[in-house]
């Protein structure tokens, strides 16, 4: 039998090279194409795919100022990366994208880093195209710092044609701001060979800093525990919102608690036992999954459980009664989330946009510090 991963890097090989036919394909002086924006930790990294591979150069021009910001590639490839550190927030930025006498280029805007931090969630979208492309239409229309995807981009991994359909949907939203993936079941083993495709990170977890909101990212495809690189890294990063005063927010693809028909299987309960005692200790005030399709809505003690994962796939009925939940609507939808200081506030559209659920969630994660702390 062939080798599953060996399969899935040679059909994501082929995949970006039919994307880039659609994106660079005879990429002519002074084009406009849209970068694929990524934020890691405090950096913003913008990728490309070219159909020529080569040594290209990026050259950034964020507004106000008269002198380009240039990063030069060290070797030639069709895939390129580039991470910008010294970005600053909420700003329009020209890119220019250079290779000989051929280039390309476009705009892009960083993201706000003051609170109130915004995000468009949705996730599942799978082979559900026409959902997903109403969703990003609606998208167009609403005010927001970044996307959050959940994961589960498409149904069959080494199905080329569904990586390119989900590539050519999203290229223009994720040239316009951030777009953050979580690793799904249907999408998470990406090989070594394939690791710069847009937007998947490298060790399938990672966290992103926005002013006082820590977002902490897991892959739970694979199992967590203490002794663990990525039972490790949570605690690391719990201790820094701590340290920081930071407000934590926890994103994983597998829910840990669910009224649908995946709110018991053992990833789920696993994932619970692990995680509870950290949320506990470290007072996350909001946990967002997928999986599930469905919007849910629960309260477990103080924090706020949501799962947004009506992208596209077939939605699933309730099956599970579990305690604090407020609502369960199998429904395609996105939620528009706003992350304040003191509260937390969301609005589910569904693809007729109209709104399935609002909310507001108070939360204490950064409590004043007691004079003699």
């Amino acid at each position: 039998m062939r080798n599953p991963s060996k399969r899935l890097c040679d059909c994501l090989r082929d995949w970006a090279f039919l994307a880039l036919i659609v994106v660079f394909g005879g990429m002519a002086k002074g084009n406009a194409v849209s970068p694929f924006l990524f934020l890691f930790e405090n950096t913003l990294k913008l990728s490309f795919y070219t159909a020529e591979s080569g040594r290209y150069t990026l050259s950034l021009l964020p507004e106000g100022q008269a002198a380009w910001k240039t990063f030069v590639e060290s070797e030639a490839t069709h895939t390129h990366s580039f991470a910008w550190t010294d970005w600053k927030p909420d700003q329009e930025v020209a890119f220019r994208l250079t290779h000989l006498s051929e280039s390309a280029n476009g705009r892009f805007h960083t993201p706000r880093v003051a609170l109130p931090v915004r995000a468009l969630l949705y996730g599942d979208s799978r082979w559900g195209h026409a959902v997903h492309q109403s969703i990003l239409s609606l998208a167009q229309t609403l005010e927001f710092d970044f996307f959050i995807n959940l994961g589960d981009v498409v149904n069959t991994p080494d199905d080329r044609s569904e990586w390119a359909m989900f590539t050519e949907s999203v290229r223009a939203v994720s040239g316009e701001r951030p777009y953050q993936l979580v690793l799904g079941n249907h999408d998470w083993e990406i090989p070594e060979a394939e690791k710069t495709i847009p937007g998947y990170p490298v060790e399938g977890y990672y966290t992103f800093v926005l002013g006082k909101t820590r977002w902490i990212v897991l892959n739970t495809n694979e199992r967590l525990s203490k002794s663990t690189d990525q039972g490790r890294f949570l605690l690391s990063e719990l201790q820094k919102t701590k340290a920081n005063r930071e407000i934590p927010i926890l994103i994983t693809h597998h829910p840990i608690f669910s009224a649908g028909p995946h709110g018991e299987e053992n990833v789920v309960k696993r994932l619970r036992e692990f995680l509870l005692p950290y949320i506990r200790e470290y007072r996350v005030p909001l946990v967002i999954s997928g999986h599930d399709h469905a919007y849910q809505k629960i309260i477990v003690e103080d924090t706020l459980y949501l799962i947004t994962a009506g992208g596209g796939a077939a939605c699933y009925p309730q099956t599970y009664e579990p305690e604090g939940l407020v609502c369960y609507y199998p429904v395609h939808h996105c939620v528009l989330l706003s992350v304040e200081e003191q509260g937390i506030q969301g609005i589910a559209y569904d693809t007729e946009r109209e709104v399935i659920d609002a909310f507001y969630f108070p939360h204490t994660a950064l409590d004043p510090i007691s004079p003699n702390h």
